[in-house]
């Protein structure tokens, strides 16, 4: 199981997201057809950890989340009910080990839906750190 899906499946059981994005929760991209309000999850950048043996298992990732809607409000409530979903989340999500996640950074903002109009879609973007352990073959 990947550490975006891991992290998905952490935030479909929580009622405070789900009750504004139901299971648009996606990623790398919106599946098309997806409303807003929705969540996309990437993994930018891995580093993973090598002892004496080689491969350990533990990974730190940098995870960026896209929190999405038609208002900058509605997209603000979404950061927060995320913020507080994972903020130092510590265990085992669709078979994944999470040790930490740490939120270093937010960005908002908004992009044109159609030029020539002022129709505009919001986003919070969040940076965050999160250390998993993955399988390593013996």
């Amino acid at each position: 199981m990947s550490i975006e899906e891991a992290i998905r499946q952490k935030l479909l059981l929580e009622s405070a997201v789900t009750d504004l994005v139901g299971s648009r929760i996606r990623p790398d991209e919106l599946a098309e057809g997806d409303d807003l309000p929705a969540i996309v999850i990437e993994i930018d950048r891995e580093q993973h950890a090598n002892d004496l043996s080689g491969l350990s298992g533990a990974v730190k990732a940098e995870m960026i989340t896209f929190c999405l809607a038609e208002t900058k409000k509605e997209a603000r409530a979404l950061d927060d009910a995320l913020k507080l979903s994972l903020a130092d989340f510590k265990g085992i999500s669709a078979g994944v080990t999470i040790d930490e996640i740490t939120r270093t950074d937010t960005e908002s903002g908004s992009v044109l839906v159609k030029p020539g109009t002022d129709e505009r879609e919001w986003f919070f973007e969040g940076t965050w750190d999160v250390l998993y352990q993955e399988s390593v073959p013996a």
